[in-house]
């Protein structure tokens, strides 16, 4: 993005974060590094998360707890940005019509071109995730901002198992008079794989992603991890050709080598251009 953009863009206080910064960080790590290939970060973020949580089940790879930390942050940066629940609804206005209106073309010429209403509108209203943000909202100005993220021993705010939306102020249809379920439709929070081994395991299988990555990709960073002893190659070092019998080719973030040429410079592939 350019600077001009940058410049004009309006920032929450740095104050309101200090005392959420931690679940933010959580929130946000599970959403976006939530890969082995991510070891090095998730170790930086180690330090702050105190070893409370098992490291895979930090991963948000499941439709259901992607869902429920996006909610969470759309509802966190509302409370930041100063919105109060009208403020939130006309944002994301047209969102809890069912899912038969909204998808005819005749009805949905009649509502905002771009509104959020777009936004799995193929789904219920209780399972979309405008209309969750709205309800995780709620229960935020209903509790506090601080007390939101810390339920469930900190993990924060979770899915609710049914959901009226009439007591939100929600729905267009007979349904949202009646609870509807909304957890057990989406699934389960974790993968099996997330559950197995301890905490203290999971943390050492990342240290060794962390190793094997520094190994494969020497620009790296250096893990936190004081017992290694491998010493970084200096400037001084002699590059290595892929004549040189101990030549170690290059590899990407999976570990698949790269073409080189004759000086060991990788080879970028060319884009595909279709023929006119």
């Amino acid at each position: 993005m350019s600077d001009f953009l940058m410049s004009e863009t309006v920032l929450s206080k740095k104050h309101n974060l200090l005392s959420i910064k931690y679940q933010l960080l959580r929130c946000i790590g599970g959403l976006s590094i939530a890969h082995h290939t991510f070891a090095n970060d998730w170790l930086k973020l180690q330090t702050i998360l105190l070893n409370q949580y098992n490291w895979y089940q930090l991963w948000a790879i499941t439709p259901h707890e992607r869902l429920r930390l996006r909610c969470i942050l759309d509802a966190v940066v509302a409370e930041l940005y100063g919105l109060d629940i009208e403020d939130f609804t006309w944002i994301l206005r047209d969102c809890d019509y069912p899912a038969a209106q909204v998808c005819n073309n005749t009805f949905a010429r009649t509502l905002e071109p771009k509104g959020f209403w777009r936004v799995d509108k193929d789904k219920d209203p209780e399972l979309r995730h405008t209309v969750l943000s709205q309800i995780a909202f709620h229960e935020l100005k209903r509790l506090g901002l601080e007390t939101f993220l810390n339920l469930n021993d900190g993990e924060g705010w979770m899915l609710p198992e049914t959901v009226r939306l009439a007591d939100y102020g929600l729905g267009q249809d007979t349904r949202a008079t009646e609870p509807q379920p909304v957890a057990a439709r989406l699934g389960d929070r974790f993968l099996p794989w997330q559950l197995q081994g301890t905490i203290e395991d999971s943390w050492q299988e990342c240290q060794k992603h962390a190793d094997n990555l520094r190994r494969l990709l020497p620009d790296t960073p250096q893990t936190f991890n004081q017992q290694t002893t491998t010493t970084p190659e200096t400037p001084n070092t002699p590059r290595q050709l892929p004549s040189d019998p101990n030549y170690v080719p290059p590899t990407d973030i999976f570990g698949n080598p790269l073409d080189v040429d004759l000086f060991g410079n990788i080879i970028e592939p060319k884009p595909n251009r279709k023929k006119r």
